[in-house]
């Protein structure tokens, strides 16, 4: 007597929602002019003086933030690092203090291109942004003053049209806001959470 076995493969799919996804939640990308952070104090509040500089922002729906990308080049050999904030606003003006502790990030300047391009800030963790709330992305950098060796960052100057924001400077501690016709380009990112299948094989005699 031959006995004939047959079995039948059960396939159960299932979703796990362990991965996630960035997108882009926020930008301004046009871009036909540069301006220098020259870090340091002191300067005349224009051109290559400017201590630091923001580019404030809103988006209409509170988000998860992941990252952001601003659109960079080095000139020069700048050795110390970059760093790039999201603040809170006040008086009209990035306050100095962190949208959330994890809200900075830093990179080594030595290592951007001295071609203009897109450079990713990828902060330690995500964290919570407030819808209809304006925050500033704020580029500084860590060392001396230098108006020679220097990170520029891309801007739509005379043509900005981004509404959501706009574009301060920093001179002698003091932020001001300057020329309403200029945006800094950037990107935002919103991180997702995305259901992945994963697949459990039971067999069935």
């Amino acid at each position: 007597m031959i006995k004939k076995l047959f079995l039948t493969v059960l396939l159960i799919l299932s979703l796990t929602g362990n991965v996630r996804a960035d997108s882009i939640a926020e930008s301004y990308e046009t871009q036909n002019d540069d301006t220098a952070v020259a870090g340091g104090t002191g300067g005349a509040g224009s051109g290559e003086n400017r201590q630091q500089i923001a580019q404030t922002f809103s988006h209409s729906s509170t988000f998860t933030c992941s990252q952001v990308a601003v659109y960079i080049r080095k000139v020069g050999s700048p050795t110390d690092n970059i760093i790039l904030d999201i603040q809170t606003i006040s008086g009209g003006v990035p306050s100095g203090t962190l949208a959330n502790a994890n809200a900075t990030k830093s990179i080594d300047a030595s290592t951007i291109s001295a071609t203009i391009g897109w450079v990713t800030f990828t902060f330690p963790a995500t964290f919570s942004l407030t819808g209809s709330t304006t925050y500033a992305i704020v580029l500084r950098r860590s060392g001396s003053r230098s108006t020679t060796n220097v990170i520029r960052w891309g801007n739509d100057y005379l043509t900005a049209v981004y509404l959501n924001g706009s574009f301060f400077g920093m001179t002698e501690t003091v932020w001001s806001e300057n020329f309403l016709t200029v945006d800094f380009d950037f990107r935002v990112y919103e991180s997702t959470a995305v259901s992945t299948p994963s697949m459990q094989v039971i067999w069935i005699n």
